[in-house]
């Protein structure tokens, strides 16, 4: 008897937690879209410090990390998905009367899963946003600086400023020639 009720409690115990997990998905989609507006809220404010404190060290000459960019990246792309969702939940609450019940609750299902899989990312986010650094130096770039307009009327001075160089030249050269 006790080996019976052991197989029929290892085949229903899967099946009445599925049931309960999709059932508790479906029944709590307005508190996964609650939980996950909150957890966005939490992470604009620590996008806000992050971007206040690349803005600050870009005008001292510094360019962002790679991982902060990729970070921010991150956060942006999360933004739009919540957005959507949030969109999509508006949507389907908007008019309950154009669904049927079945429908409903598949997609309150759906709509909970995504809730649930952003708000555990925006929590991930929200704990990679200490940044030992968040910009470094700029390497300098070597230029060679060139007039970008014409110098019209100015192309005699240049050659005579060119002649002045040429001859200076010449006098060291011949300085140095002397004295050796």
């Amino acid at each position: 008897m006790e080996s019976i009720l052991s197989i029929l409690d290892s085949i229903f115990r899967p099946v009445v937690a599925f049931f309960t997990r999709t059932f508790g998905y479906a029944m709590s989609c307005e508190q996964y879209i609650e939980s996950l507006q909150k957890e966005m809220g939490e992470l604009r404010s620590k996008r806000d410090d992050v971007k206040r404190e690349v803005d600050r060290e870009a005008r001292q000459g510094m360019e962002a990390t790679n991982e902060v960019m990729l970070w921010l990246q991150n956060v942006e792309r999360l933004e739009e998905e919540a957005a959507r969702i949030t969109d999509d939940f508006e949507t389907h609450y908007a008019n309950p009367a154009a669904d049927d019940s079945r429908s409903k609750l598949v997609v309150s299902y759906h709509l909970s899963k995504r809730a649930e899989d952003a708000c555990g990312e925006a929590t991930v986010l929200k704990t990679k946003s200490h940044f030992n650094k968040v910009a470094d130096r700029l390497m300098p770039i070597r230029f060679e600086e060139r007039p970008s307009a014409l110098t019209v009327g100015m192309d005699s001075m240049i050659e005579q400023l060119q002649q002045l160089r040429r001859y200076a030249l010449e006098l060291i050269s011949c300085l140095h020639s002397d004295k050796a």
